[in-house]
């Protein structure tokens, strides 16, 4: 799971090793390093055969499957 501040402390540390100052980080920057970290999460639960995608009418749904019995 994913732990925000964690994310944080990693890359200001990266900045950091890298020499930028200040090693703060933009929203946007920890946003976009969220989703990607989400979505590889998100692909590994799906590899695993814990999660599923369905279509709906307006939208594309998530759904846990881990523990359903096949149909």
């Amino acid at each position: 799971m994913i732990n925000v501040l964690s994310v944080v402390k990693e890359m200001e540390q990266e900045r950091e090793r890298q020499n930028i100052f200040p090693s703060h980080i933009s929203y946007i920057a920890l946003q976009n390093e969220v989703i990607k970290r989400l979505q590889k999460e998100i692909n590994q639960l799906v590899k695993e055969d814990k999660l599923s995608f369905c279509n709906t009418l307006n939208t594309i749904a998530v759904e846990v499957v881990e523990n359903k019995s096949p149909s």
